[in-house]
């Protein structure tokens, strides 16, 4: 496992020849744990992704996998304690009925049981080119979809794709991903989104230990909606809630909402929920035109 020390001389190593964008090594591994369900394709991708997503896609690199089950010495020195450790251990162990009330109405709690990908189906093999034409046309669709689920926002904007850093895409990536910041009447924000192709990969159908609440529920077309909350802050508040669209064709979409601004673009605006809802999230990851492969 990386030291905190080799972790931060990493981080800082990372950023140091990109332009000021308010980052900070250390607040970045703090935040490290938000996304251990990335997909194993972004590993090798997260350390030249930190000047474009800031803190949060490098949690892969950082923690392993395990749906959120372990962090990193560095997550865990650096992060801030609990404000309430017996409101931390709360949350931390709240009941079934509880953990619904978490999630979209018409939700089931658990993980769904279903052989991911579907059968016959087949993950296409597009190059780096390719790839960046791709996801170059799906940005100002996702300015658009989203300043129509957001009308309140006066900013919308979807930075670069990437799976190694701003723009840069792997030949034959599996997954792409990027964030969007947006300004709206309580300030600054952003959200993520990741497209994956079909494959075997059960990080997109399971649930995190640390999960405050996870559960599914199936759609008439035969796809299925994952929707998780956790927060990175170790139990503090539910603070992030993520949605994956499993779809048919076995392209996964998903969407991430923060009660904080992750992207690195702007300025930090302590919300008190996150700053999308889980019906814009859906709407948003049901979205048909939202695609990549």
């Amino acid at each position: 496992m990386v030291n905190e020390d080799e972790l931060r001389e990493g981080l800082r190593a990372a950023v140091a020849g990109e332009p000021p964008m308010r980052l900070d090594p250390d607040r970045m591994a703090a935040k490290a744990e938000i996304h251990t369900r990335r997909r194993r394709s972004m590993v090798g991708a997260a350390v030249g992704t930190l000047a474009v997503f800031g803190a949060v896609a490098i949690a892969p690199a950082l923690t392993g996998q395990g749906g959120g089950e372990t962090m990193s010495a560095a997550a865990s020195s650096s992060a801030p304690p609990p404000s309430n450790p017996e409101e931390a251990e709360r949350l931390l162990d709240l009941t079934d009925m509880e953990k619904l009330a978490l999630l979209p109405d018409g939700f089931v709690l658990g993980e769904p049981e279903l052989a991911w990908p579907p059968e016959g189906t087949s993950a296409p093999y597009y190059s780096r080119g390719e790839l960046y034409e791709r996801t170059q046309d799906l940005r100002p669709i996702l300015d658009d979809r989203f300043a129509q689920v957001m009308p309140d926002a006066s900013v919308v904007h979807t930075q670069l794709f990437g799976t190694a850093g701003l723009g840069d895409i792997d030949d034959g990536a599996d997954s792409v991903s990027t964030s969007i910041f947006f300004n709206d009447e309580l300030g600054d924000g952003g959200a993520f989104v990741q497209v994956m192709s079909a494959g075997p990969d059960p990080m997109v159908t399971e649930c995190g230990r640390k999960d405050l609440a996870c559960g599914h529920r199936l759609l008439s077309d035969g796809s299925v909606l994952i929707a998780s909350v956790y927060d990175p802050r170790r139990g503090t508040k539910p603070s992030a809630i993520q949605l994956n669209h499993l779809r048919q064709d076995g392209e996964v979409v998903q969407f991430s909402a923060f009660d904080y601004n992750p992207t690195g673009t702007g300025e930090q605006v302590a919300r008190e929920e996150p700053g999308l809802s889980w019906d814009q999230l859906i709407t948003l990851a049901t979205d048909e035109s939202i695609t990549v492969y």
